[in-house]
């Protein structure tokens, strides 16, 4: 399965469900990263694409064979793990340019203001890297914090992790 292609991972999906009606763990571990600019084949910036847009539709097209096994097994038995990372630090999801394309974005979109020299180095075309991978596992973490809020009433429990760390739900956020 190509997570750079929609297509691909719907196609995959299908022969999934073709094989198996229940999941009980879904581990969302593929990612990339890349110096350079490139895209997917939807045209969405790769880093962003696979890394966040590719295992959010996994997931999604996965989800009934989760909610199958959440219907057999005890709360939490189910579970939905995203690979994230402590990249997340250096950049908010930037909503105003998701693509990285040097669109304006506000200033609670903006990397944070100390970010290393190695970090902040662009490429020709302003492409800065590091920023489109950091937005991509940003948007992981908060992509897990929506599947808590809605996915833990049906038994699904939904994980970030780190080696080293990890995003546990939090009960007062129910």
């Amino acid at each position: 399965m190509d997570l750079a292609s929609q297509e691909s991972i719907r196609k995959a999906v299908a022969k999934v469900e073709a094989i198996i009606s229940t999941l009980d763990i879904l581990v969302n571990n593929a990612g990339c990263t890349h110096r350079l600019r490139q895209w997917t084949a939807e045209g969405i910036e790769m880093q962003f694409g696979v890394n966040h847009v590719g295992t959010f539709l996994l997931t999604k097209l996965l989800y009934p064979l989760l909610m199958a096994a959440a219907r057999q097994s005890p709360p939490g038995a189910a579970r939905i793990v995203n690979l994230s990372s402590h990249g997340h630090r250096l950049s908010p999801f930037r909503l105003h340019d998701y693509n990285m394309e040097n669109k304006e974005v506000p200033p609670e979109e903006q990397p944070i203001a100390s970010l290393p020299p190695a970090f902040a180095k662009a490429s020709e075309d302003g492409y800065l890297s590091t920023i489109a991978y950091s937005q991509s596992k940003t948007a992981n973490i908060l992509f897990t914090l929506s599947l808590q809020d809605r996915a833990a009433a049906s038994g699904i429990m939904s994980y970030a992790v780190h080696p080293g760390g990890m995003c546990v739900p939090n009960p007062s956020r129910r």
